[in-house]
């Protein structure tokens, strides 16, 4: 077993709404000022989402393969997947109508589903209906909206279980 000295560095920044947080951070202080580590983190932000999307939108939670190569194989596939549907969603426009109290964005979740389902069906074209498909699932833009995290322990799925 090696031991190596590692030095690290805690920094408390102050966000928008006035809440504190700590950073643990092992970049030099005369490189990264604290308005420099809050704009990383919040560009961290950003990958941590589509990692979100990613695990759970797109089922890459768990696998189906046990070789090793064939693990990656699954998981490069749910990463083109992925790509696919941002594609498809990024080009489709959600219209703010004038009497709505909030602005509205497309319901990711579901747009993943909508995307799978369609690069499944066997047709060979983009049926006529997809961008109305997609807007058919809008959720509020709610800002400075946030909960307390409800993370509960999740019991270990055997491996047999997780085949669908």
């Amino acid at each position: 077993r090696t031991e190596y000295a590692l030095e690290l560095r805690v920094v408390k920044i102050r966000l928008s709404d006035g809440a504190e947080e700590y950073l643990v951070t092992n970049l030099p202080e005369e490189e990264f000022k604290i308005e420099a580590l809050k704009e990383i983190y919040h560009m961290r932000w950003e990958i941590e989402t589509a990692f979100l999307h990613l695990k759970y939108a797109l089922s890459a939670a768990a696998v189906h393969s046990r070789r090793y190569e064939l693990v990656i194989q699954e998981l490069y596939a749910k990463i083109i997947m992925f790509n696919f549907c941002k594609e498809l969603i990024r080009e489709v426009h959600v219209p703010q109508k004038e009497g709505w109290k909030h602005r509205y964005k497309l319901n990711i979740t579901m747009a993943f589903t909508i995307c799978m389902d369609f690069w499944r069906s066997p047709e060979d074209t983009a049926p006529e209906g997809l961008g109305g498909a997609l807007l058919r699932y809008l959720v509020p833009v709610r800002e400075g909206r946030s909960a307390p995290r409800r993370a509960g322990k999740k019991p270990a799925i055997h491996f047999n279980h997780r085949i669908t």
